[in-house]
């Protein structure tokens, strides 16, 4: 037999019988018990109880356990850190998309109607998607986004952009 072989694979010396009712009572999982292989193979319980103790069955089912909960760790890490990335890239094109209205707005700020009125305002809106995106970024990265007294760290920006004078304002 290979050195490769795990404990839950078939023994040297196990019987191919033997090894069939052990993969059914290592895939029964939490519902495992020896009658229950018993009634499953039609085989005599006092054999399973036999074939259980030599074949070591309860330890090399839960080496089976550990091993399948590491695969569905392992792949819930994966999903989690996918899912992280494809937030991080939603976040980056929200503050794109956020830092450009802002742009556009800022340039017009200069533009003013007839009666001296600004054509556009920078709107709380913008500023908010920007400081959203902002958030989600830190959030995904593992940074803060309020500081220990509770105050959010990015509220001064929404403060900011809530205040950003216009011509004519002052």
């Amino acid at each position: 037999m290979s050195e490769s072989r795990t404990r839950w694979d078939r023994q040297k010396g196990e019987s191919r019988k033997a090894y069939a009712d052990f993969l059914v009572y290592r895939d029964l999982g939490l519902t495992r018990s020896l009658a229950e292989v018993a009634r499953r193979s039609r085989k005599h319980v006092s054999l399973i109880e036999r074939w259980n103790k030599r074949w070591d069955w309860v330890g090399r089912a839960d080496e089976w356990d550990a091993y399948e909960q590491q695969l569905a760790d392992e792949a819930l890490r994966r999903q989690i850190d996918e899912r992280a990335e494809r937030h991080a890239r939603t976040a980056d094109a929200l503050l794109g998309v956020g830092i450009k209205i802002l742009d556009r707005l800022n340039m017009q700020l200069d533009e003013v109607d007839k009666q001296g009125k600004p054509t556009q305002r920078v709107t709380p809106r913008a500023a908010l998607l920007a400081v959203e995106a902002i958030k989600v970024g830190r959030l995904i990265m593992g940074e803060p986004t309020e500081r220990l007294d509770g105050i959010p760290v990015l509220r001064i920006i929404i403060e900011d952009s809530s205040r950003v004078p216009t011509p004519g304002s002052a």
